[in-house]
């Protein structure tokens, strides 16, 4: 049976949450990062890795549509993989430095999903050709949310864009932002 919506559990979970609530650090570079970060330059051999999460499967679906290969350098912002279809988003990189592996990697929750690992060359190179997008109606934003990858920062990563096409804007009478 898979059961939805259930966290894996292996036994030492809620001993590392409060370890990362009472150091004070939950963000994306707190210990267990560092922790992950180092176990994935040791099996992978790369100078220096560093950890983003994707936790989307629209996210999981646009790296099997890599545009990058092992070999390839990239710049920030440059996008290494497209999106999938309408549920999905694309990926740019987050560093400059050489594509080492694609491959499947074990995530916290127990589920493996396609990554694109990138060997960090510590220049932060932005890619060429990088502005601002023309915004100038409702359709012209949500298209530049779409290709600016933005997601949702819960556990889904639901693609922003989206929830941004609603047919009849009319229809909403409120808007609730849990922050």
């Amino acid at each position: 049976m898979i059961c939805f919506n259930v966290p894996p559990f292996t036994g030492k979970e809620l001993e590392y949450m409060k370890e990362a609530i009472e150091a004070q650090k939950i963000c994306g570079d707190g210990q267990f990062t560092k922790k992950c970060n180092q176990w994935l330059e040791e099996k992978t051999g790369t100078k220096k890795a560093l950890l983003t999460t994707s936790c989307t499967h629209a996210t999981e679906l646009a790296a099997l549509l890599a545009d990058v290969k092992p070999g390839d350098e990239v710049k920030v912002g440059q996008v290494i993989a497209e999106a999938g279809g309408f549920v999905s988003v694309p990926v740019h990189a987050s560093v400059s430095g050489k594509v080492k592996k694609i491959e499947d990697i074990l995530m916290s929750g127990g589920q493996m999903v396609p990554s694109i690992i990138i060997e960090s060359d510590g220049l932060q190179e932005l890619c060429e050709g990088i502005k601002p997008p023309e915004v100038t109606d409702m359709q012209s934003f949500i298209d530049a949310v779409r290709a600016s990858g933005v997601v949702g920062l819960g556990g889904a990563g639901f693609p922003t864009a989206v929830k941004l096409s609603v047919k009849d804007l009319s229809l909403i009478e409120a808007v609730i932002y849990d922050s």
